[in-house]
């Protein structure tokens, strides 16, 4: 559903993404993970041996290149890879807008690792639990050390942090809608950035960041923004002139009417005739 109205925007000249830009980023980077997971588990079940130990080691090789895609992706871009997708940035927060693209250090930091870990460790949660699950009802309970009850115990009550956590977010989306708040979600107001939309200035950024890395010339990134202010400039509308009464009565002069070949050579015929005709009277003369 989010997808759908992603393009829905507010006219106004503000550069805060709407509700449906916000979420149908968060929706891409969820179906992300389950769809690798399921190509993974055809490979590994397809061929157990050779593709095996991607199924058993898949988080800790999703976290590896989750960190490597949103540390690349916030270096260059200041946002992740699905904020990224949908034309958004992330500012640090505070009071307007920075003119340049980038996020802080201490910004970029936390916001990698609210990006990686967090479903990182959600994921082994679920996971734990289930299998504690499955334990609990197919085993017999024993007497159990202080340790293993304290795990028991935090396993148990991750249902009721869970369903916390997801009260919080609707709540914060809740106030986002109305304008209370500047972030859509808990993760963003711990990171301390706020999402907002690419401008012009930011893409010329982007592609100045690409140039140097790519180590063109200084005159191949002076003709690069040349080329940015052109496509800026507003194209002039032509005035075209009016036509004035002299314009109006003002005849057409005609062409002279073109002859025809068949024309010429009778011409031409008729000279020659002539020619002859004059060349016998002065022989005879003579």
């Amino acid at each position: 559903m989010a997808e759908a109205g992603a393009h829905i925007t507010s006219t106004a000249a503000n550069e805060q993404p709407s509700i449906f830009e916000v979420l149908a980023q968060e929706s891409l980077m969820e179906a992300v993970r389950p769809a690798l997971k399921h190509a993974v588990k055809v490979l590994a079940e397809s061929n157990p041996s050779r593709f095996g130990f991607l199924w058993r080691s898949f988080d800790e090789l999703y976290l590896l290149l989750d960190v490597l895609l949103q540390n690349h992706f916030l270096s260059n871009c200041s946002a992740s890879f699905s904020e990224n997708f949908y034309g958004l940035k992330r500012v640090s927060g505070g009071r307007g807008l920075p003119v340049r693209l980038g996020l802080h250090r201490k910004s970029h930091w936390r916001s990698l690792l609210l990006l990686c870990l967090v479903p990182y460790l959600r994921a082994k949660l679920e996971a734990t639990l289930a299998r504690q699950r499955d334990e609990e009802d197919f085993s017999i309970r024993l007497a159990q050390s202080r340790s293993q009850r304290l795990y028991r115990a935090a396993v148990a009550a991750y249902p009721y942090v869970s369903s916390a956590w997801q009260a919080w977010i609707f709540c914060q989306q809740l106030l986002f809608v109305f304008g209370v708040t500047k972030t859509h979600s808990p993760l963003l107001w711990l990171a301390r950035v706020k999402l907002a939309r690419l401008n012009t200035q930011d893409i010329r950024d982007m592609e100045l960041k690409s140039s140097n890395r790519e180590n063109v010339s200084p005159r191949k990134q002076k003709e690069v923004r040349e080329r940015e202010r052109e496509r800026e400039k507003v194209t002039p509308i032509l005035n075209l002139p009016r036509l004035t009464q002299e314009s109006k009565c003002t005849p057409i002069p005609s062409l002279p009417p073109k002859t025809s070949r068949h024309s010429k050579t009778l011409h031409v015929h008729h000279s020659i005739k002539h020619i002859k005709k004059y060349t016998v009277l002065t022989h005879v003369a003579k």
